[in-house]
């Protein structure tokens, strides 16, 4: 589906053209009555039409992409000379960067800020506890296999092939709400060295990534960045076609070493190997996500907003 999703976002920028001169009366119109004294956006498309209806009614305007790649964020927006605007970026990071730079927003208003994450990220793992937790073997590599909070059908696929692993593995997949899908996963073979937790809908992901070795994961950039925060190598999903706005994550990681682009689905067990059966290639993807420098937006934003509204 990802060919007809990227086909409706160039379907509704289009339609977007067609009707923006009645979208910016409408923003700036409702703008002037609600009188707000600052207003934040978190979606992509629609920023240059809250631009200049922020502008008109002299009121301060923060841009928080949920993207790395925040072309789809900016669009509609070029050399703005609004003095109260500020649009932050995940990292700084000269390809992060770059997708900005057909805006033309001055330097002065570009803010690193990191992508938003939730605050446990941050905090002190005790992995042990955790491992004993979920009973996790001691020993054995620990492979998270995530796909989104709703699920996804690569989860059977990718589990059917991690089920043939030849290497000690214990895998971790993350099923989200797909409860359905949990009956057929507990039906699957595994060869006798590689061990499954299943697990549904949880706000425990910074713990399970905790203990983590790897990562497997769709291109998403909230699923990619808490990889990063949390120093995590990655195998990440290219089987499909990918959308405009994951494309950089696929760039992030291969430039700087971070993990695997994920081909073909027959490839993975290939690609598994590769990162846990060479320790020295393991421990030099972490210790490249450890040196990449972070920001925690938890942190940075409140400054940010504090001088907008000054």
């Amino acid at each position: 589906w990802y060919k007809l999703l990227n086909f409706m976002y160039d379907l509704g920028n289009f339609y977007f053209k067609l009707q923006i001169k009645t979208m910016k009366r409408i923003a700036k119109e409702y703008l002037a009555r609600q009188k707000p004294d600052l207003v934040i956006s978190v979606i992509p498309i629609v920023n240059g039409i809250i631009l200049e209806a922020a502008q008109t009614n002299n009121i301060p305007f923060l841009l928080i992409p949920t993207d790395l790649d925040v072309r789809t964020f900016v669009r509609g927006i070029k050399s703005p000379s609004h003095k109260k605007f500020n649009l932050t970026l995940g990292f700084d990071d000269p390809l992060i960067r770059a997708k900005a730079d057909f805006a033309k927003i001055p330097e002065n208003q570009i803010m690193v800020t990191g992508l938003p994450v939730r605050r446990d990220f941050f905090e002190e793992k005790d992995k042990e506890a955790i491992k004993k937790q979920y009973n996790i073997p001691e020993g054995k590599p620990v492979i998270v296999l995530m796909m989104g909070g709703q699920g996804n059908s690569s989860i059977q696929i990718f589990t059917q092939q991690l089920a043939t692993l030849t290497i000690p593995v214990h895998v971790i997949i993350c099923i989200g709400r797909d409860t359905y899908i949990k009956e057929s996963l507990s039906s699957i073979p595994f060869n006798p060295q590689v061990s499954t937790t299943i697990i549904g809908f949880t706000d425990r992901i910074s713990d399970l990534l905790a203990i983590a070795d790897l990562l497997i994961t769709k291109s998403g950039s909230v699923s990619f960045c808490e990889g990063i925060y949390m120093n995590v190598p990655m195998i990440l999903d290219a089987t499909a076609t990918l959308l405009y706005w994951e494309r950089l994550n696929h760039v992030l990681l291969q430039k700087h070493d971070w993990g695997i682009c994920l081909k073909k689905a027959s490839h993975l067990n290939k690609a598994v190997t590769k990162i846990l059966g060479n320790p020295s290639y393991h421990q030099a993807i972490k210790e490249s996500l450890k040196k990449y420098p972070k920001t925690r937006l938890d942190l940075e934003i409140k400054p940010i907003v504090g001088e907008l509204l000054a």
